[in-house]
């Protein structure tokens, strides 16, 4: 009983200590594109970015890049359908590509304040 006790005392603590220490998020409103087969900036770079999701609602499969252009069809593969949400945000620019075709692409992003 008294492990418990220490264990959950040491959770809240945690918890406590993560909620302090984070800076509040802003969260900007869907951004809609389109992917072409050329490589095209989506995003600007941005250092107070803390949250990134790209989620493909289009039907072909995007190639996501960060920083700049590299190689075609070089980076993150997205299904169509799928979407990807990076564990810690890119302050880069964001580049789409898809492989042919187009497919409409929803960003969406939270900045520090």
């Amino acid at each position: 009983m008294k492990n418990l006790v220490i264990v959950s005392a040491l959770l809240l603590f945690s918890i406590l200590l993560s909620a302090s220490s984070k800076a509040a998020t802003s969260f900007y409103a869907p951004v809609l594109v389109t992917a072409t087969a050329t490589s095209t900036l989506v995003m600007t770079p941005n250092a107070s970015r803390t949250y990134l999701i790209i989620v493909n609602t289009g039907s072909q499969p995007v190639i996501a890049k960060f920083g700049s252009p590299q190689t075609a069809l070089e980076g993150i593969p997205i299904p169509a359908g799928g979407s990807y949400e990076p564990i810690q945000a890119p302050a880069n620019g964001v580049w789409l590509e898809t492989a042919s075709s187009t497919s409409t692409v929803t960003l969406i992003q939270g900045v520090a304040q």
